[in-house]
């Protein structure tokens, strides 16, 4: 009975498949023009796919070693894989529909990072307030604030001469600047659940990854069945925990205070715009405030953490560049106090360029995605048909032969000014590129500056290890390093050498 069963729906998903493509001959004609590989009954090509976490970036190595682009089923979906900048450009600039084909839903919801492009220019205009020149402005006292309390945390390690993984540190202080700066002011009760966050957002992206690359968990009702069997549900309700917490606070202030709803009509904080949305927008349900909560949130943490704990691993690997970063410092500011936002939006220059060369060699985000709204041809007049699910691979563009010289190398001299006016200006897409690119770019970035200048100036970094190589990655939906970010910390005015 079993096989009979077995053999139905295969038979049956093989004559869904036939319609499909008799429904849709042209969208398989053009696509079947890009270069592709053998295929297999339900799993399509994601074969080539297996393995850990581990072994993904050098199994999508090696599907696009010879290739440029690949039409690729991901199962039952067909995808074009993207590697080239000019390619990746064209459809990032054409196409606004953003695509996940449903894969973690149960985890983000909807919302800026994958709503559909009508609801995305709302949550756009709703959000673009909070990333103003002068609301960044106004953010610099809270990312000084901890990070000083951040460089307090390292000092113990300081005085043992311990070796320490950075990474919890750091994320808890990006996690209180995030809070701070989501609710306007400091928020009681929200270190574990800010713990709980971190935590389940690396469960969720494993999770999700897993999901894309795994065909019997890609339908959803098994899926959700596979995280109720394997306790992993419990992650889902942690992870919301704390924009619920953020969300409902600011609610009941409103309710508690009668002239609540006019300062959130003049309030350009992060909540208030979205409760201010709530009232002028009628898709904006407390449930879609919360998903924007969920995903403004997650990008804070993860892209400044991530970005923060590779520099100062590549700064303590790098002697002589961080002492380049120190001078350029000391040269700027005579104390802490001094450390302006203007400082921060105009000047370092040499550091931002460290900040970006770990983002090119170290991508915030391996992936993105787009599906097509209409035909886009690309350069050489291949035609991506309409309604194409595209993947492009972010930190293969990133690593392109043809723009940097040695692309594995960590080398801030990437981007001095004359290295970036001699690529393509759509040639560094990190941070995204057309009308859908990150609106929290500078956030990050003075962020991150704020804290490197804190500990730079505080300590001297160095490490155990010699090179972090490819081997030491591992990725899901971020670029992660397997053996954390080693890191002592020897407080510079107690230093018995000169940093070289």
């Amino acid at each position: 009975m079993l096989l009979i069963l077995l053999a139905s729906l295969v038979f049956v998903l093989f004559l869904m498949k036939l319609i499909d493509k008799f429904k849709n001959q042209r969208f398989y004609t053009l696509l079947k023009k890009f270069p592709s590989y053998p295929t297999y009954p339900l799993i399509g090509n994601l074969n080539m796919l297996t393995g850990s976490l581990n072994d993904l970036l050098g199994n999508f190595e090696k599907i696009m070693q010879t290739h440029d682009r690949v039409f690729f089923w991901l199962g039952p979906f067909p995808v074009l894989f993207l590697k080239k900048y000019d390619d990746i450009a064209t459809v990032l600039t054409q196409t606004q529909h953003r695509d996940m084909l449903g894969f973690g839903e149960q985890w983000i919801g909807t919302g800026i990072l994958n709503a559909n492009y009508d609801d995305w220019k709302i949550s756009r205009r709703v959000l673009v307030p909070a990333f103003s020149t002068e609301m960044l402005s106004k953010y610099v006292t809270i990312f000084k604030k901890n990070s000083s309390a951040l460089v307090d945390r390292f000092e113990t390690s300081a005085d043992s001469g311990e070796i320490i993984n950075i990474w919890e540190d750091v994320i808890k202080a990006n996690v209180d600047s995030i809070v701070e700066i989501t609710m306007g002011v400091a928020m009681q009760g929200t270190e574990e659940k800010g713990k709980e966050f971190s935590d389940a957002l690396i469960e969720a992206a494993q999770s999700v990854t897993k999901q894309a690359i795994t065909p019997w968990l890609q339908p959803r009702l098994i899926y959700n069945a596979y995280l109720k069997l394997t306790g992993k549900s419990k992650f889902i309700h942690q992870f919301h925990a704390l924009p619920t917490k953020i969300l409902q606070d600011k609610l009941n202030e409103i309710k508690n205070q009668e002239n609540a709803s006019e300062n959130v009509q003049s309030s350009k904080a992060i909540i208030d715009q979205l409760i201010k949305g709530g009232l002028l927008e009628s898709s904006f349900t407390e449930i879609r405030m919360r998903d924007e909560l969920t995903h403004i949130i997650l990008t804070a943490i993860e892209t400044t953490g991530l970005n923060l704990c590779f520099s100062l691993l590549m700064l303590a690997i790098h002697q002589d560049i961080q002492q380049k970063v120190y001078q350029e410092i000391e040269d700027l500011f005579t104390d802490n106090d001094t450390l302006a936002a203007d400082h921060l939006f105009n000047d370092l220059k040499y550091m931002e360029q460290c900040i970006k060369e770990t983002s090119r060699v170290f991508s915030h985000a391996i992936v993105t995605t787009r599906r097509t709204h209409k035909e886009c041809m690309l350069k050489d007049d291949m035609v991506i048909p309409a309604n194409t699910f595209v993947v492009p691979l972010l930190f293969l563009a990133n690593q392109d032969p043809d723009l940097y010289e040695n692309p594995r190398k960590w080398d801030p001299e990437n981007f001095n000014e004359q290295a970036v006016q001699n690529r393509p200006k759509n040639s560094f897409m990190s941070f995204g590129y057309g009308p859908r690119s990150c609106i929290g770019i500078r956030y990050a970035i003075l962020s991150i500056k704020t804290q490197m200048v804190y500990i730079l100036r505080e300590y001297h970094l160095s490490t155990n290890i010699k090179e972090l190589t490819k081997e030491h990655l591992k990725a899901d939906l971020f670029v992660r390093s397997t053996i954390g970010f080693p890191i002592k910390f020897t407080k510079r005015k107690s230093q018995n050498h000169e940093d070289s």
